[in-house]
């Protein structure tokens, strides 16, 4: 059940943070899918662009499209929504029962920094730790996040 709290919660803020701007020091503005992050550079999957580098020296800000405090644009309302819809869909619920199981998954349910994170929204502080950036990686989160949002 905490993994289907998790993932539920995964989904939402994924959803939220599909395609962040990138407000650069010299003013330029990024559209993108962050597809990873590593040693201080994100790579960005732009549709203008196509696949970028930005190193983290050179952003002035990372625009997910939350509000001010850098929560995410999700009620829990829709958190739970989000949650039963996918204990509902035997092809998401399956999936989600295989993360169960994953040293990985197992890992980020560990780790008290990325959990504080997920319960208080904090999307700067999730998509700036390199263990959730690694979810991204994980083709388990990727169904399931593709097929909670469509894409």
């Amino acid at each position: 059940m905490r993994t289907m709290i998790f993932v539920g919660l995964l989904c939402a803020t994924l959803a939220a943070v599909a395609t962040p701007v990138f407000e650069l020091k010299d003013g330029t503005r990024v559209r993108g899918e962050i597809t990873a992050l590593q040693d201080g550079v994100y790579s960005v999957r732009s549709q203008s662009l196509g696949n970028v580098e930005i190193h983290q020296e050179d952003i002035r800000r990372i625009d997910y499209g939350t509000a001010p405090s850098g929560t995410a644009d999700t009620s829990p309302a829709q958190i739970q929504s989000l949650q039963r819809d996918m204990a509902a869909d035997g092809e998401i619920f399956a999936l989600i029962q295989q993360l169960q199981n994953d040293p990985q998954m197992q890992a980020i349910l560990a780790d008290p920094e990325i959990m504080r994170a997920v319960s208080a929204g904090d999307l700067n502080a999730l998509m700036g730790n390199e263990k959730f950036m690694k979810l991204f990686e994980n083709s388990d989160i990727r169904a399931i996040t593709s097929k909670v949002t469509g894409d």
